[in-house]
């Protein structure tokens, strides 16, 4: 993952402090989960991920990409109910 790639090491290690403090006070992250929600479940094609998988290196990237019988709400509930309940080891 290059998703930091290109940040200062300073802002990196001030956004690790602040993702471990929200993630070891249950009160912040209660708040953050039900920021979540309120935002709502993805409802978009999920293309960049598409491309720069694994798919892009062994013929067409989005044949097969999705499961076919995929239950969306299904799985953002599952998430959201691991992630509130989870203790994070950051």
């Amino acid at each position: 993952m290059n998703t930091f790639a290109n940040t200062p090491e300073d802002k990196k290690s001030k956004f690790q402090e602040q993702f471990t403090r929200i993630t070891k006070t249950p009160e912040l992250l209660a708040k953050l989960c039900s920021d979540i929600q309120k935002v709502g479940m993805p409802d978009y094609y999920p293309s960049y991920m598409i491309l720069h998988g694994i798919g892009a290196f062994t013929g067409n990237p989005h044949e097969g990409a999705l499961l076919k019988d995929f239950d969306a709400p299904k799985v953002w509930t599952e998430l959201q109910k691991t992630i509130s309940t989870a203790r994070y080891e950051v």
